[in-house]
């Protein structure tokens, strides 16, 4: 890659509905934090990190205020300065491939622009200009939150059509039941 590009895994839920750390959960040998990384370093980025508690690279310093904040937070941190673009992807998507984020990536460099999936908050890329950076911390000061909705209205990303994308690989596990449909 030609641009500095970073992603990071969103690990810093409560997983209030799944009862217990959706990041712990094993598939195929593997945790799904484990996973996660993986999917993101096969996918090309420069740099992976995690963010959230329990020993994650960037910590969520507004923790349990929901992933745009945690987003926010690490795109504060020293080790994303002189990201150009920023991949984001929960720890609970268990089927997402690194094929899906390589195509994804690639539509935000070759527009120069943030981008999503239709109809999903995530997986995400955002284009790290200084002035979006600026805007997204005076929204979250001015009004105490910021979804990941609101950050991607203030990054200006494409939506792309969802009719491209496979979209089992964008399965959201909350539930027990649905990480054991997912499995059978």
């Amino acid at each position: 890659m030609t641009k500095r590009t970073t992603g990071i895994v969103l690990c810093g839920g409560l997983s209030q509905r799944m009862g217990k750390d959706k990041g712990g959960l094993i598939l195929n040998g593997k945790t799904l934090l484990e996973n996660a990384v993986s999917c993101l370093i096969n996918s090309g980025v420069s740099n992976v990190y995690t963010v959230g508690a329990n020993a994650a690279d960037i910590e969520d310093k507004h923790s349990h205020r929901g992933p745009g904040v945690a987003t926010l937070d690490a795109m504060q941190s020293v080790l994303l300065q002189s990201t150009e673009y920023l991949m984001v992807i929960p720890v609970d998507m268990p089927l997402l491939t690194s094929h899906l984020l390589k195509q994804l990536l690639n539509l935000a460099l070759h527009y120069e622009s943030g981008c999503y999936i239709r109809g999903n908050m995530m997986p995400l890329v955002l284009k790290m200009e200084p002035a979006f950076v600026t805007v997204a911390k005076a929204h979250f000061a001015h009004n105490d939150s910021l979804s990941l909705r609101e950050l991607i209205a203030l990054n200006q990303a494409a939506a792309l059509p969802a009719e491209q994308w496979r979209s089992e690989q964008l399965l959201n596990i909350n539930h027990p039941e649905d990480w054991q449909r997912m499995l059978a």
